[in-house]
């Protein structure tokens, strides 16, 4: 792996530009990463790049965030790193992506950079991971433990605020784990202010968000979000496809998500497309009615009749299902 130059900081409160609180510094990794010069996924917020800590393959998230002027706001890019990290950690449980802890490192020409560590999972996402598998038995047995870590996350009051396929990762034993813990609240902060920052890819959000950030009011986080989203992956799971791929496939993602906002906030009854008889999510993927039935139960509307995670658990479905 070829691997840039990075030198690690000693002592973090040195730096007059960032304030290190004491709950940081007691997961700060000493030692040095060997961090690749290249990345092994990119997203609007973050870049993330493979590298090796103590003879171990890991993954380093370093986040990017821009001023007005198209500069980058290093300050805000450790502070948020900050919250998002001890955020995950609080979260460490079951089904949920093993965090290792903080990696500061003097990288030029942006100064200190903070990256949020956790360990490399050879087998990538879960979408990556079924596209190897056919069959039902398998996807079942996958949205036990997606919901196995929601149940985790919000008995410790915590809203994920991104299910979806790519944030969920498999490790060795073939479990599937929840990560990328950015969009992540506690229950207990109550509203934030709209942005489209303050919550998680558009089509996977229920309209009770889309609905706040169209008229300009605060974002609610919750955990019928959560089970909402949830409903929103196992359609991506069955089918391969995002939900409300229909609508406006062909336009830019910022054009479109702007689409599927309106679309559903405007046709009360609109959820996700329903696979055909036919269609791959049947005839090769396995789809169920009971499992389409808990997706359309899970997509309500009234987000007070959605199912909690704890009672999706405790289903013959997913009870029935060997750990």
């Amino acid at each position: 792996m070829s691997a840039r130059n990075t030198s690690p900081v000693s002592h973090p409160h040195a730096s007059d530009s960032h304030t290190f609180p004491p709950s940081a510094l007691a997961h700060l990794l000493a030692g040095l990463i060997a961090i690749s010069k290249n990345t092994s996924r990119v997203t609007p917020d973050s870049d993330v790049f493979p590298g090796e800590y103590e003879g171990n393959k890991v993954i380093c998230k370093r986040l990017r965030v821009r001023t007005p002027a198209g500069q980058r706001n290093t300050t805000a890019e450790v502070t948020w790193a900050i919250n998002e990290g001890l955020l995950w950690f609080y979260c460490q449980g079951p089904g949920v992506l093993c965090f290792l802890g903080f990696y500061i490192c003097e990288e030029a020409p942006f100064g200190m950079a903070l990256y949020l560590v956790s360990p490399h999972q050879e087998a990538g996402t879960m979408l990556e991971y079924l596209r190897l598998y056919k069959g039902n038995s398998r996807r079942v047995s996958l949205i036990k433990d997606v919901v196995e870590g929601l149940v985790s996350l919000h008995e410790k009051g915590v809203i994920h605020g991104d299910i979806r396929g790519c944030n969920i990762f498999m490790n060795d034993a073939g479990h599937a784990m929840i990560g990328e813990f950015g969009c992540a609240r506690l229950s207990s902060d109550g509203p934030i202010s709209p942005s489209r920052h303050s919550v998680g890819a558009i089509p996977y959000q229920p309209p009770e968000h889309l609905d706040a950030l169209l008229n300009d009011k605060p974002v609610i986080p919750s955990a019928s979000a959560d089970i909402y989203s949830l409903a929103c992956l196992i359609y991506e799971m069955y089918t391969d496809l995002s939900p409300f791929h229909e609508i406006s496939p062909r336009r830019l993602p910022s054009i479109r998500a702007c689409h599927i906002m309106e679309a559903i906030t405007t046709d009360k009854s609109r959820i996700p497309l329903k696979p055909k008889e036919g269609d791959l999510a049947y005839h090769e993927n396995g789809l169920t009615n009971e499992i389409w039935a808990l997706m359309e139960e899970s997509w309500d509307r009234n987000s007070q009749n959605r199912p909690s995670a704890s009672a999706i658990r405790g289903r013959p479905l997913f009870t029935d299902v060997a750990d």
